[in-house]
């Protein structure tokens, strides 16, 4: 799992259909290494480490995994 924390606003085709659009500031739970790979080279994303104060949430708009 990556969490990312958005820097710059930007739109991701999950599955390559889902499109979400991902506000900077907002923090992104994903296992999605092309949406990582992509988000952090274009500088629209960082890596983030919460502490204890964030409030990480899932903001894919994937669905869980079975």
């Amino acid at each position: 799992m990556h969490i990312l924390k958005v820097k710059k606003t930007f739109s991701w085709a999950h599955r390559n259909v889902d499109v979400k659009e991902h506000v900077k500031g907002e923090t992104i739970e994903t296992d999605d290494e092309d949406l990582v790979r992509v988000a952090t080279e274009e500088g629209w994303a960082a890596p983030h480490k919460p502490t204890p104060g964030d409030k990480s949430e899932d903001t894919t708009g994937q669905d869980p995994q079975p």
